[in-house]
């Protein structure tokens, strides 16, 4: 699960800034417990778009209009 951190961190061998993506059990090796205290969920969102609709064609038979 990708986590957004909420403060930089820095410690042997690695460094993270503010507002970064990272696994989670990336950092929970690299920090130990804690994990949650300076992190918060990330969940990527989707963007929808808004499309038009293909036009209707025409089924009737021509002598029934």
């Amino acid at each position: 699960m990708k986590v957004k951190l909420t403060t930089s961190l820095a410690g042997d061998g690695f460094s993270y800034r503010f507002g970064e993506i990272v696994e989670r059990d990336e950092l929970l090796k690299k920090i130990g417990s804690g994990v949650d205290n300076v992190s918060v969920p990330f969940v990527e969102s989707k963007v929808e778009r808004a499309v038009k609709a293909p036009l209707a064609k025409e089924t009737r038979d021509k002598e029934a209009r």
